[in-house]
């Protein structure tokens, strides 16, 4: 009878994890600098253009569950998925220099 090691075991664990999980989908959405961004709900990722704000450094953007972008930011101003400013989302105190 072959006993398996620990570490052996560990590892397989892993592999099989892997092919039963699922990825989160919250950061398929990825706007930066100029105005420009990324889908990646898609392959290859999808060139994005249509931004509202752009930034130097720091940038974030949030989906939901299912890929979908919810909103993103440059620190100053928070735009929602019809590239809108979103209520109150003027006049943050955020640097278009900060990173996140």
């Amino acid at each position: 009878m072959f006993i398996l090691k620990k570490d052996s075991l560990l590892f397989i664990f892993f592999v099989l994890i892997h092919l039963v999980s699922f990825s989160q989908k919250q950061s398929y959405y990825w706007y930066f600098g100029n105005k420009a961004g990324l889908n990646f709900n898609q392959t290859p990722p999808q060139v994005l253009t249509n931004a509202k704000v752009g930034s130097i450094e720091g940038c974030a953007s949030i989906s939901d569950a299912n890929g979908n972008l919810l909103f993103y930011t440059n620190g100053l101003s928070v735009v929602n998925r019809d590239h809108e400013i979103m209520f109150n989302g003027n006049g943050l105190l955020g640097d278009l220099s900060s990173t996140n």
